[in-house]
């Protein structure tokens, strides 16, 4: 077996700098190569991925720079300005309760958060069906996902606090969500990313496609470009349909008026996305992240079962493919 050695430069003056882009030492550093001075060409061919991705990121880099110099970058969203918000007082009447549906209002409203509150008691005034308040910051939570996975093999959470069962019995029995809170540091209280931590427990299991979801939230919504990004992803992933956002940013009276009658819409059409309009911009192609969650299947019991009725559950291992170009050891 041929070995191929690359020699080292030869004794004498350092050979002139490289005039090409190129691997070499000099300018890759971190790759254990040779002046290209002296390069041969099947090492050239061994490292062409290498190169291609170094230009790539040279490219990009040139690209980012002119963009800095020139303009044509998007700016992020200004400071939300100063103001003096009026704390929102109840003033609907209550509508009457004429349709059997199931709403569920999930919230982590303080106890001192007039403001949340009374959008919450005009929103389900103005609902023609009745409604649930699920406050999550009363939840005793013992944790945050751990990410273990074991649910997706035994379909319950390792913790002991009740949680899956009181998101699959009390909340996700309904058939229209709505999420209420107050924006703080860019988002909401803790206790909201511990409920969208131990969702998980579903194992990736879209139980909730198809339900319309809708939102109330205090503060200012509109200058908050990553927090629209999650309530837009959360409708595209969940595949729910987005009935809209109310703010007190505006007339709160007609906003909340408007939702109620976009979620009930919603609810007695089965509406899945709004007709004609693309996936969000936020977060495009997110039902193709779902749908990752496949590969998950194999350790759901259900899954199990089907592969044993089918005879399919004997795996052969798999021997790792050689590319084809043996190095000498040591």
């Amino acid at each position: 077996m041929k070995i191929l050695v690359l020699n080292a430069s030869p004794k004498g003056p350092n050979p002139p700098p490289c005039t090409r882009r190129s691997i070499c030492r000099r300018c890759t550093p971190s790759i254990p190569s040779l002046s290209c001075r002296w390069a041969s060409a099947a090492y050239e061919k061994d490292f062409a991925p290498v190169r291609t991705a170094l230009e790539e990121a040279r490219m990009f880099f040139d690209q980012l720079v002119f963009s800095c110099a020139h303009g044509p970058f998007v700016a992020p969203s200004p400071r939300a300005p100063r103001r003096d918000t009026p704390v929102y007082r109840p003033v609907l009447p209550a509508a009457a309760k004429t349709r059997d549906r199931d709403v569920v209002i999930v919230t982590n409203c303080a106890d001192d958060d007039e403001n949340l509150a009374g959008m919450i008691a005009d929103f389900r005034a103005a609902l023609p069906c009745e409604s649930r308040v699920v406050n999550i910051r009363q939840f005793p939570f013992d944790g945050g996902c751990l990410g273990c996975f074991g649910c997706a093999i035994t379909g319950k959470c390792v913790y002991k606090d009740g949680f899956d069962d009181f998101l699959r019995n009390t909340i996700q029995s309904a058939d229209g969500f709505v999420y209420a809170f107050t924006i703080s540091d860019h988002y909401t209280h803790s206790s909201f990313k511990c409920f969208d931590d131990r969702q998980f427990c579903n194992g990736h299991r879209t139980v909730t496609h198809g339900k319309p979801i809708a939102y109330l939230i205090s503060g200012d919504y509109r200058y908050e470009s990553n927090l629209q990004m999650i309530v837009e992803g959360r409708a595209e992933v969940g595949g729910n349909y987005l009935c809209g956002v109310a703010t007190d940013e505006g007339d709160t009276t007609a906003a909340l008026e408007g939702l109620a009658e976009n979620l009930t819409f919603a609810m007695d059409h089965s509406l899945r996305r709004p007709a004609g309009l693309p996936r969000p911009r936020g977060f495009p192609g997110g039902a193709e992240v779902q749908s990752g969650a496949l590969r998950l299947q194999p350790f759901c019991p259900q899954h199990q079962a089907l592969l044993r009725h089918r005879r399919l559950h004997r795996l052969r291992p798999v021997r790792p493919r050689l590319s084809g170009r043996h190095h000498p050891a040591g």
